[in-house]
């Protein structure tokens, strides 16, 4: 059966979508997370400021957006329709991973080392609605 998402409504961090209910750590609404080799989640960062395991994992691994400050049982939203706290520009426009730690923009990051990576796109130019769908492919720049 298909499923149906309306374009949710103003009110920061509603969502119709899937939400994963799993992992380890302290989170923050709203903040665009990935997940950690260890199953915990960490602020996703498009500069690749992770090190050891997670070296660069945090630009390139699975990303969610926090619901609450426990994923799981606040959940993470993995895919679908939300309602962001921030202006993302223009309808239709690409949202990126941004090189501030946790925060999604519709200007991707330009520097050398930074990893370019399109989340979903912009479906309201004035409440924040967008499409969440992190796309499995990434380009560092060189």
């Amino acid at each position: 059966a298909n499923r149906k998402f309306a374009v949710t409504s103003a009110t920061h961090f509603q969502y119709q979508g899937d939400v994963l209910y799993f992992g380890s750590g302290s989170t923050t609404q709203g903040d665009l997370c990935y997940l950690k080799e260890d199953g915990s989640w960490g602020q996703a960062d498009a500069d690749g400021a992770a090190t050891g395991d997670d070296a660069d994992r945090d630009a390139m691994g699975m990303l969610a957006i926090a619901l609450g400050t426990d994923p799981d049982v606040d959940g993470m939203f993995i895919k679908g329709i939300i309602t962001m706290d921030i202006d993302l520009g223009d309808v239709g426009n690409p949202i990126y991973v941004t090189t501030t730690a946790g925060s999604i923009s519709q200007v991707p990051p330009t520097a050398s080392g930074d990893f370019v990576r399109v989340i979903g796109y912009c479906l309201d130019d004035a409440d924040g609605q967008i499409y969440f769908n992190p796309d499995n492919t990434w380009v560092e720049i060189a």
